[in-house]
């Protein structure tokens, strides 16, 4: 896909937690990688009360912070008891973001405790549900940012897991212009869509951003394997987003008992091998 378009390769904190800002800033020095991901759901960065501070550290070494993952709750389901809570954090998440210079924010598509989502009809099955969601895309654009809703897995809010293509179905109902998708490859996995990925990327809406990380076809199980060491078909994924003129990102979000400098760093040059 060389020469089809820009395409950054970042990094999502979110398995290397709970290591501090200079931890990153050394591994991501020592990776080649000067885009990130900042995990704001637990962690460092969720802790952290001076976002100013953190970016100060990181704009030393030229880190630039592209997008945020905002918190979720257990399964994906929201109790109403929790839902000023909950906003108050997501509300958190989006000034830092601000501050930070992030373009989105990732946004895990929790269910109001009581509904059930058929992504058929998001509008009559999840009103509660869909009220909140334009509420926190609002609350994003207010700070400057994007909303990617994120595909993820079978949880109590959705028992068969949430697909990409109906985060792309969020995205439609919640009608705002700053509301996109965040494309997560284990999560594909996860619900056993893994194989439909490239053929769903050939047409529509392309994500903000992909979750870069490997599954095991038929495995249901939410692995986030280093790129490489599973059934992921690389070649049709990267020729599709080719094709597309894709220019957004790509997020390496892998875990392993080895994610250190050295292995971040064979992740990029096994994706940048792609591009």
């Amino acid at each position: 896909m060389r020469g089809q378009g820009v395409i950054e390769i970042g990094l999502s904190t979110g398995f290397l937690r709970p290591a501090s800002v200079e931890d990153i800033v050394e591994i991501c020095r020592e990776a080649g990688i000067s885009d990130l991901e900042l995990w704001d759901h637990d962690g460092f960065f969720a802790d952290a009360g001076d976002a100013a501070a953190v970016r100060s550290v990181l704009d030393g070494p030229g880190l630039r912070v592209r997008s945020l993952h905002g918190p979720f709750t257990p399964g994906a389901v929201l109790p109403r008891a929790d839902r000023e809570r909950y906003t108050g954090r997501f509300l958190s998440s989006c000034a830092k973001g601000k501050i930070y210079g992030a373009r989105y924010v990732v946004l895990h598509p929790v269910v109001v405790e009581g509904e059930s989502v058929s992504a058929d009809d998001i509008p009559r099955s999840a009103p509660e549900s869909l009220r909140l969601w334009r509420e926190l895309a609002a609350a994003a654009a207010a700070e400057g940012l994007d909303t990617a809703f994120e595909n993820i897995p079978a949880g109590r809010g959705w028992p068969g897991g949430c697909t990409w293509q109906t985060a792309l179905r969020i995205a439609e109902a919640v009608g705002a212009a700053n509301a996109g998708t965040c494309l997560d490859l284990s999560h594909a996995f996860a619900v056993g869509d893994n194989a439909r990925i490239p053929a769903a990327l050939e047409s529509g809406t392309l994500p903000l951003g992909i979750h870069i990380s490997d599954g095991i076809d038929g495995g249901a199980a939410d692995l986030h394997l280093p790129p490489g060491e599973g059934d992921m078909d690389w070649k049709g994924l990267f020729g599709v987003l080719g094709k597309r003129r894709f220019s957004g990102r790509l997020v390496i979000e892998a875990n392993s008992s080895n994610l250190d400098a050295r292995l971040v760093g064979s992740i990029y040059r096994f994706l940048r091998a792609f591009i």
